[in-house]
């Protein structure tokens, strides 16, 4: 396990080593936000039909921690998002834009 967190890490800092710096959330760091994803659109996901989370420039994992394709975030998903500002946009829906997203799984049916 160890071994894979420091893999994680070191891919994690890899994907961030480029000229915009940004601060890297920790694996057991608590996420800012949880939810389901009720809409996947182009770099947008919407979290349990109130918040909007711009995934364009962050990191995507899944739950073992390994990376993802933005595409392969899909509706019913449970996620979790650390995000990149303190505070986020109160407007209906709100606004966010995420650092990491840690995909926890589908709705089971």
């Amino acid at each position: 396990m160890v071994g894979l967190l420091k893999k994680t890490s070191e891919i994690i800092l890899h994907l961030f080593s480029s000229t915009k710096q940004r601060t890297v959330p920790k694996m057991y760091e608590k996420p800012d936000i949880h939810g389901e994803v009720f809409n996947v659109e182009d770099h947008w996901l919407l979290l349990n039909n109130q918040l909007y989370v711009d995934i364009r420039e962050c990191i995507i994992i899944d739950e073992k921690n390994d990376v993802l394709a933005a595409s392969k975030i899909v509706e019913g998903d449970f996620v979790n998002v650390w995000i990149e500002e303190t505070d986020v946009i109160r407007t209906v829906p709100s606004l966010a834009t995420a650092k990491m997203v840690q995909r926890r799984g589908a709705i089971l049916e």
